[in-house]
C-alpha cells in the first residue's frame, strides 16, 4: 500500500492524540508508547525509537496519579530522530505548561517540580493519590549517571 503525505500526516496525528506529549517552550512533541516494560531494555529501546515511553505499571492520563514517561537527553546507540528528544527537560521551570493527549482528550500539566536522582532511585515511579506526570531523561546530558526528574501537576 502506498501512503501519500497527506495520509503519512493523518496516521502520525492519530497516533499523537492517541498518546503524545507537547511541551511548547521546548518546541517538543512526541508520541508516547504505552504500558512499557522499563526492566526489559530490548523493549523501551525500541520503545524509544518511536518517541517516548510510559512506565508500565504507572497510571495513564485522567486516572488520577502519577504517570511516568521516559525518554532519552542523548542515546549512545541509534536512538533513531528520538534519541535526544528530553535533552533540553532541564530547561523546564515552575510554571511552565506540559500537554498530554490521551485516547483524544487534552491534560494540561503544571512544572511544579525538578530534581536530580541516583540512577537506582525508584522513588519517582511510586504511586501518588494525586495526578501528575513525571517525566524522566539521563543526566547530565549523554551519560546515565542520573536521573532528571520533572514534575507537573
Amino acid at each position: 500500500m502506498i501512503v501519500s503525505s497527506s495520509q503519512e500526516t493523518t496516521v502520525a496525528n492519530k497516533t499523537f492524540l492517541d498518546f503524545g506529549i507537547e511541551i511548547s517552550k521546548l518546541g517538543l512533541k512526541a508520541p508516547v508508547t504505552a504500558n512499557v516494560n522499563g526492566d526489559n531494555k530490548v523493549e523501551y529501546e525500541k520503545s524509544l525509537t518511536k518517541g517516548l515511553a510510559h512506565y508500565k505499571g504507572t497510571e495513564l492520563p485522567g486516572a488520577g496519579g502519577n504517570v511516568f514517561v521516559f525518554g532519552h537527553s542523548g542515546s549512545d546507540s541509534d536512538g533513531g530522530p528520538y534519541a535526544k528528544i528530553f535533552r533540553n527537560l532541564n530547561d523546564l521551570k515552575n510554571g511552565d505548561k506540559i500537554t498530554v493527549y490521551y485516547k483524544n482528550k487534552k491534560y494540561d500539566y503544571t512544572v511544579t517540580e525538578k530534581k536530580v536522582v541516583a540512577a537506582d532511585d525508584l522513588s519517582p515511579l511510586n504511586l501518588t493519590d494525586d495526578e501528575r506526570l513525571t517525566l524522566m531523561t539521563c543526566w547530565p546530558v549523554g551519560t546515565k549517571d542520573k536521573r532528571l526528574i520533572v514534575i507537573a501537576k
